[in-house]
């Protein structure tokens, strides 16, 4: 299968994804509700609980747009004979990502069953977003920067007007 069929199965399923859950959802705002004990945090009540029934299509959604991402990097140009070396960071990292995505939404899901836990300032699954989400594409940029001249653009492919 060539790179555009690949991105465009997953285009389309990211949209299958989004349509399913704009359907099935019959109320789009949550109304907070007072922290029990913290005063200046609010806590989703009822309607966390309610929401919780579409985690499935929320982690879906997620681990495909993980995968696009990491396959497009795979299908970045440069030269052929480090291909395996990129390919195997790329795959470490989007690895990773998705591990962090996964524990984050694990967390999410135990939480709005068992109630909300701390993990330093913010509830569990807010401190993997903000600390591991977030910073979990750094991989990619970190990537990209040191290995650019060898893994992504050489002398040789540019000056004879190469493309892969």
């Amino acid at each position: 299968m060539d790179a555009s069929r690949i991105l465009l199965a997953l285009s389309v399923t990211m949209l299958l994804l989004i349509l399913a859950a704009s359907m099935s959802y019959e109320t789009v705002w949550s109304s907070p509700e007072a922290h029990p004990t913290i005063n200046t945090m609010e806590v989703g009540g009822v309607r966390a609980v309610e929401d919780s029934e579409h985690w499935g299509l929320g982690l879906a959604f997620g681990i495909t747009t993980i995968v696009a991402l990491v396959t497009t990097l795979l299908f970045a140009t440069g030269p052929p004979r480090y291909d395996l070396q990129r390919n195997i960071a790329v795959l470490l990292g989007g690895t990773l990502y998705l591990a962090v995505f996964v524990v984050m939404m694990l967390q999410y899901r135990h939480d709005v069953e068992h109630g909300p836990t701390l993990l330093g300032p913010f509830a569990k699954p807010t401190t993997w977003m903000v600390f591991g989400l977030w910073s979990v594409p750094g991989i990619f940029v970190a990537i990209y920067c040191v290995k650019f001249e060898t893994w992504f653009d050489d002398d040789e492919s540019r000056h004879e007007g190469k493309t892969r």
